[in-house]
């Protein structure tokens, strides 16, 4: 039933659903879209909430033994990196062909290295940060790209865990604005889930959240209220001046707001 979602998911959104969706692209445009979907795609995998679907993305991806076939109903990765890998294909029909073909041509993309990189998505397997960044950097000397907003990019979604709601927010506010941008207005397989991330409300970042043992329990501070009451009493046996009766309500309220803040007090 997931595969059956994620087929359907992707059908409808696919930028590249027909051989004609490729006239709005030039080759420039196909080898930074191909690194673009690669690394949301690595993004996704980082994501609690978008793990599964980077899984089934990544599965869909690399269901097949190679980049090698036109295939209408495969993912817009898997069609970006064929066009990368077969410019001459009869199937396709690239805008500005007499630049793009010689252009994609001079790429040296290569597809068993990344193949390897997505089926590691695809079954989940421990990606080490250190591993990723070496590969997404041989990624962008292979496919040309230049563009130091995609190398802040890759950079940001590398250390993903450690991000701050905002940065997370701008980083695939800007991803969803430059797949719009390339893909010449239309529509892309991952738009759905990054706009779905720009809806989160707040993202499970520890870094902002006080540890349970520095939130003071209401039992802590009634306990400590209590104790504080006793010494008050205690106190209030030695004022000079007033009755026994009021000297013991003065002390037993003083020393109860005390007991109950010092209670709250967090220990440095």
């Amino acid at each position: 039933m997931d595969l059956e979602f994620i087929n359907q998911e992707i059908t409808e959104a696919r930028l590249l659903r027909s051989t004609g969706n490729f006239r709005r692209l030039d080759g420039q445009d196909i080898g930074h879209l191909l690194y673009i979907n690669t690394l949301a795609t690595y993004m996704f995998s980082l994501d609690n909430t978008q793990s599964v679907f980077a899984k089934e993305y990544a599965q869909q991806t690399i269901k097949f033994s190679t980049y090698s076939l036109f295939r209408t109903h495969a993912t817009d990765l898997y069609m970006l990196a064929y066009a990368v890998l077969y410019p001459d294909s009869d199937s396709l029909n690239i805008k500005n062909p007499v630049r793009s073909k010689p252009y994609l041509k001079s790429l040296k993309f290569n597809q068993g290295h990344h193949r390897k990189f997505v089926k590691k998505i695809a079954y989940g397997s421990n990606i080490a940060k250190s591993e990723a960044v070496a590969y997404l950097y041989r990624l962008e000397q292979q496919l040309k790209i230049n563009d130091q907003k995609y190398k802040r990019w890759r950079r940001l979604i590398s250390d993903w865990e450690n991000l701050k709601y905002i940065q997370k927010q701008q980083v695939v506010a800007q991803i969803v604005q430059e797949l719009r941008r390339r893909g010449g207005g239309a529509g892309s397989e991952l738009i759905p889930s990054l706009t779905g991330m720009l809806k989160y409300r707040k993202y499970k970042d520890q870094a902002d959240q006080p540890a349970a043992s520095e939130k003071p329990s209401k039992l802590k501070r009634a306990a400590g209220a209590a104790a504080g009451a006793l010494a008050g009493r205690a106190l209030a046996n030695k004022l000079n001046g007033l009755t026994p009766d009021k000297a013991k309500n003065i002390g037993t309220g003083l020393g109860a707001i005390a007991g109950y803040w010092a209670s709250g007090r967090q220990r440095k």
